[in-house]
């Protein structure tokens, strides 16, 4: 239920008068700054906003009758200080002392160029937090949720950002065109499961909920059975899992492709998608370092009788893929060709 995530308790002092600094002797300092963050909170919790007034400055800059700028500045300042004043760090802003209308003049002028940069991946957190705002899931069922679409291969964990993998885009492409504007909608997801919230408080008929359901879905269903024989639903090439590991000669993220997208003898091989002119995959190689399991990236071309070349690159301690194993379950080549047993397991 929904209601569900009004019902958890705070953390919080017992006594809100042993402040940090009177116990902070009996504290060691990780102890002492949890205490100091949870006080601090606790007390702000109960104090009153801040009153804050700001000021907005509007200049009109004209060079010629062509070309007028207006440049803009916000100043604020500090009415009432409420619960800021705890943490001390309260900023004060002195605005100029200008009146409307007045002239000024132009001390210097900077250039500055920037780039629009794409919005970040979604990470498990910012994920759970859009499902929140959204109104799907509950905090009983995200975990669930995040487990499912990874263990599906609809979406994978590189470096704590999620990326849609082929299975997820091909499977997306084939149901959308039939559920996109009904089933897989933001809007539908929340208001059933707002229906399913009701039902439980006994405010709402099932039979009618299921019956509503069923009636629609029943009609697309029976669209998806017309055009499946002649629709691909998933590439057969979405069979591969990612690595975190970069081409050396390009940006794009080495693959972990299956067997069959290459010749049978090659077993398991990566490769770049962004990078033509590189084929990857496991070099076996003699290193001094027993923990080191001798693999190494390298252009299939560049390789000639076990001699390092410029396209190679080293890996790390850890490699993960899509099913969260490190790179013990990756290099496993035909005929344990990279002796992965010397490989320990560092989780």
């Amino acid at each position: 239920s929904i209601n569900a995530q009004e019902a958890h308790e705070a953390i919080r002092p017992t006594n809100i008068f042993n402040n940090p600094e009177k116990v902070k002797n009996k504290l060691n300092t990780q102890q002492y700054n949890l205490y100091k963050l949870i006080w601090e909170r606790t007390l702000a919790s109960q104090m009153k906003n801040s009153l804050t007034e700001k000021t907005v400055v509007l200049v009109e800059a004209k060079f010629n009758d062509q070309e007028i700028y207006f440049l803009n500045s916000e100043y604020n300042k500090i009415l009432f200080d409420g619960f800021k004043i705890i943490d001390g760090k309260n900023k004060i802003d002195i605005p100029p002392n200008l009146s409307i209308e007045d002239i000024v003049k132009v001390s210097s002028i900077k250039e500055i160029q920037n780039y629009t940069k794409p919005k970040n991946r979604y990470t498990e957190a910012s994920l759970i937090k859009e499902l929140e705002t959204s109104g799907i899931g509950r905090p009983s069922t995200y975990a669930s949720i995040l487990d499912r679409i990874q263990q599906h291969s609809a979406i994978v964990a590189m470096r704590r950002s999620l990326h849609r993998t082929n299975v997820g885009k091909s499977m997306i492409n084939a149901l959308k065109p039939i559920y996109g504007d009904h089933f897989m909608s933001l809007e539908f997801t929340s208001n059933i499961e707002q229906k399913l919230d009701n039902i439980a408080q006994g405010n709402l008929d099932w039979q009618s909920v299921v019956c509503e359901f069923y009636e629609i879905f029943n009609e697309r269903l029976n669209k998806l059975r017309d055009v499946g024989n002649d629709s691909k639903l998933v590439d057969p090439s979405a069979s591969h899992h990612f690595t975190d590991i970069h081409c050396p000669k390009c940006t794009g993220i080495i693959e972990l492709c299956e067997k069959q997208e290459f010749d049978k003898t090659d077993g398991l091989r990566e490769k770049s998608d962004n990078c033509e002119n590189i084929h990857m995959k496991w070099i076996p190689i003699k290193r001094k370092k027993s923990t080191d399991d001798g693999a190494f990236l390298a252009c299939e071309k560049g390789y000639v009788d076990g001699t390092k070349t410029d396209h190679k690159s080293s890996l790390s301690e850890k490699c993960w893929t899509t099913t969260g194993r490190n790179r013990k379950s990756i290099l496993e080549y035909e005929s344990n060709k990279l002796k992965t047993s010397k490989i320990e397991n560092n989780r």
